[in-house]
């Protein structure tokens, strides 16, 4: 069993195997650890004299001072990357003196900063936003500026659930479902820091045994076969119900397209067969991208030409909520603006009709899935058609299936046993 506790040996020297320039050396680091021994180059050369010089402290220039200064911020950066690597393997170690997260490896609180710019600077908006609400919510109820992960254990966990789901004045609280999405984003962070080696997995508070993170498993929001005909059916009264309609059918018809990866298709994108795309939303949480193929059919050309196919240039989007230049966080705004609109209109198109479901955006992915169970497509086809990583995933939309036809479904049974 590995001696936690030592630690390895660290010596600063002038490596004098061979001279470079002006007579000069380079200084080295030399760490030694159960009997073997590293040398780790700091970048400085100089003379065996001001080595020797530097080391005694003794009538330092200005230019010797800034030396000696940045050989001891160097010295204190081993000795803490040394001492944070527990059990010590020379390994580990490097990884943590080359971090980038160097620094930051006491503070929940940083990482999630750091973590949030990364997400922003590729683009991933609303993930950086659910980062930061779990920030804002965590910093509320630790009520400290800095939480080391070593405070982060079961007792921390289960009392930030409690303080997630409790009532506020007016009788509301966060569901499980919610407690669980901050739990699973903290999980995340503490992840990143084993991942990097800035802390050890020992102290990992989650999995079972420890604190293990409770959900609950959501019905999807479909709508009945009978309200998607009404829907598919009606005739806009004017341009703006027709644009918002023809958005919501789009993804319908589309394998339940998200509005993001609508807005992102341009007239270039799509040949007379139809077109392909990658979904964003697993863009970078999938090891394998496989793209979803999305035939050409009659609804969506119907859709496509109201939209003014042959009339634009091959570059210009197809829907315009984006536009050239345009960077990640304003392209997000469009997108969720847009959404909101066509929420609004589309559900508004619903009450005139008589629909009493909910029409989102998220009903049409939703209500696409479950008329291909409807009509006894396997699941594994049904995973691939809408680009889900896992038939899990796909199998939970069999909880939307609505109640007439599972009342159908149990009569046909009955009438098989009589």
């Amino acid at each position: 069993m590995k001696n936690l506790s030592k630690k390895p040996t660290i010596k600063l020297l002038l490596d004098d195997r061979r001279v470079l320039k002006n007579n000069c050396y380079p200084i080295k680091f030399q760490i030694i650890y159960n009997r073997k021994s590293k040398l780790y180059s700091t970048g400085i050369n100089m003379p065996k004299k001001q080595f020797e010089k530097i080391i005694s402290g003794s009538y330092l220039t200005p230019y010797e001072k800034k030396l000696a200064a940045d050989i001891a911020s160097l010295n204190n950066h081993y000795n803490v990357a040394a001492e944070k690597t527990t059990p010590f393997e020379f390994k580990a170690f490097e990884r943590r003196l080359n971090s980038k997260y160097y620094g930051i490896t006491e503070n929940v609180f940083q990482m999630f900063e750091v973590v949030i710019a990364s997400l922003v600077e590729e683009g991933r908006i609303k993930t950086a936003s659910s980062y930061r609400t779990t920030l804002h919510k965590i910093k509320k109820f630790a009520e400290v500026d800095s939480l080391a992960y070593v405070k982060i254990n079961v007792d921390f966990l289960k009392s930030f659930e409690r303080f997630v789901t409790k009532p506020n004045d007016k009788g509301k609280s966060n569901s499980i479902a919610t407690a669980g999405i901050y739990m699973r984003t903290l999980r995340a962070i503490y992840n990143k820091a084993i991942g990097e080696k800035l802390i050890s997995n020992e102290l990992y508070p989650f999995g079972r045994g420890k604190y293990e993170i409770r959900s609950k498993v959501r019905t999807k929001k479909a709508v009945s076969l009978e309200s998607i005909k009404k829907l598919l059916a009606y005739k806009p009264i004017n341009p703006i119900e027709e644009k918002a309609l023809d958005f919501w059918k789009f993804s319908f018809w589309s394998h339940g397209m998200n509005p993001k990866d609508i807005a992102k298709l341009k007239w270039e994108d799509v040949d007379e067969t139809g077109f392909s795309f990658y979904r964003s939303k697993t863009e970078f949480t999938s090891k394998t991208l496989v793209p979803i193929k999305v035939t050409l059919s009659p609804q969506i050309k119907n859709i496509l030409k109201r939209q003014g196919m042959g009339r634009k240039l091959p570059s210009d989007y197809i829907f315009p909520i984006y536009a050239d230049g345009m960077d990640e966080i304003n392209k997000n705004n469009r997108v969720v603006t847009y959404n909101k609109r066509v929420n609004k209109r589309v559900n508004a198109i619903g009450v005139k009709i008589g629909i009493k479901e909910n029409l989102n955006m998220y009903t049409a992915r939703h209500s696409f899935v479950t008329l291909l169970i409807y009509n006894n497509v396997p699941i594994s086809a049904i995973k691939d058609m809408v680009g889900h990583s896992n038939t899990q995933t796909t199998e939970s939309y069999i909880n939307s299936i609505e109640v007439n036809y599972q009342k159908g479904v149990i009569k046909k049974l009955g009438d098989l046993v009589r």
